[in-house]
């Protein structure tokens, strides 16, 4: 399951990225934020930092339980969470349109899954 996970993880994050990095403006604008050559070059920046998520996740898809796993699964709630609740306050304060609300679920789903994979599942098994 935890396989699973890091594999949606992965997808999604390396999807995003390329958006992010390839046509910055586009993405900007489907989510209603206006873009510009300040706000192009932010978020390639993010978009080469989903990158790197996307290549840690696909890369530790198979990796035997760790402390080194469970250190990179705390690091993704950190990161899921802050963007949770960065998404979270666009939305509430109009910064971003309808499609806003995607990130949003994606972020909730992905910090749920950190934090099953980061503390509940290694408490039990």
């Amino acid at each position: 399951m935890r396989s699973g996970f890091l594999v949606v993880v992965a997808v999604v994050s390396i999807v995003y990225a390329i958006g992010l990095v390839a046509t910055p403006a586009w993405v900007n604008e489907i989510h209603g934020v206006p873009s510009g050559p300040g706000t192009s070059l932010l978020s390639r920046y993010f978009g080469a930092s989903l990158l790197g998520v996307g290549a840690m996740a696909w890369l530790a898809r198979n990796a035997a339980d760790s402390d080194a796993l469970v250190a990179f699964m705390r690091g993704g709630l950190v990161l899921s969470g802050v963007g949770l609740l960065v998404s979270l306050h666009a939305m509430l304060t109009g910064l971003m349109n309808e499609i806003g609300w995607v990130p949003v679920v994606i972020q909730a789903l992905f910090t749920l899954g950190f934090l099953y994979f980061a503390f509940m599942k290694r408490a039990t098994g």
